[in-house]
């Protein structure tokens, strides 16, 4: 999953930007969005006690689910700027970072949940 978000005050001109960029595939290329903020997947890291690939949620997700999540910005690549983690059944965490609003972070969690349910009836 990537994500783009505006950073433009504009709110006119950055979804016309932004959905262009879309239409028009620089999006999945990697190139630069102007107005707006790449988020990517973060890299999962080799566990050697459970031999097998994890995030790093730190205790904010403590069970396996494809809904579990982190999202890294381009520009601040140093924590996650979103993260999904579920804690127990239909409990979750959505945590953001200080430069994406409550609002944009629900709005991929909301997506983050409706792309997992496509691939489980796949």
């Amino acid at each position: 999953m990537r994500v783009l978000l505006p950073t433009d005050v504009d709110a006119d001109a950055s979804a016309r930007s932004l959905l262009e960029a879309v239409r028009s595939g620089d999006f999945e290329a990697g190139t630069a969005v102007p107005g707006a903020e790449s988020l990517r997947p973060s890299p999962p890291l080799w566990s050697e006690q459970d031999q097998s690939f994890q995030l790093a949620f730190e205790g904010r997700a403590r069970c396996d689910s494809c809904k579990n999540t982190q999202l890294l910005s381009d520009r601040f690549s140093s924590l996650p700027t979103v993260q999904v983690g579920k804690l127990r059944k239909n409990i979750f965490n959505v945590d953001l970072a200080g430069h994406i609003s409550p609002y944009q972070a629900f709005a991929v969690a909301i997506a983050i949940f409706d792309q997992s349910r496509h691939w489980m009836k796949n």
